[in-house]
């Protein structure tokens, strides 16, 4: 049984080497408004129940364009500070393979109160069939 990476979404430790090796996180399905777009070519995943309760996935879409699959997941955070957070997407092939990549960083992000954003992640190479979606809440940054 082939094992996931997981977490994927948020913040400014991503950008320096080495961080996200000393990250610990764990998994949680999110759950998609049904009354809200639903692309079942996406699975968001939440790294632990309390970012889950923190935000709220308004909506996932999805298209082609020349062979690569672009998504959209629309994230809402329904706390009343700022939430810094990182995500990234982990494009899979139609047997449910990862697609191999050379660099799928975390990209930080700060969330403000009350406001839904746009994230958007096109496939680095032809033939995706699916998305992971990843966000996690960002660490402090020690020195």
């Amino acid at each position: 049984m082939r094992t996931r990476l997981l977490p994927l979404l948020l913040a400014a430790c991503a950008a320096l080497p080495g961080c996200e090796r000393n990250r610990s996180t764990s998994g949680a399905r999110g759950e998609i408004d049904p009354s809200r777009a639903v692309d079942e070519r996406i699975q968001v995943d939440f790294n632990d129940a309390s970012l889950k309760s923190s935000l709220r996935i308004e909506r996932a879409l999805s298209r082609v364009e020349n062979g690569f699959l672009v998504i959209q997941v629309d994230v809402r955070n329904t706390r009343s500070s700022n939430l810094p957070c990182e995500w990234r997407t982990v494009f899979q092939d139609k047997d449910g393979f990862d697609l191999p990549v050379t660099s799928n960083p975390w990209t930080p992000v700060i969330l403000n109160s009350n406001q839904t954003f746009p994230l958007a992640k096109t496939s680095p190479v032809s033939g995706a069939e699916k998305a992971v979606f990843y966000i996690r809440e960002a660490a402090p940054i020690r020195k």
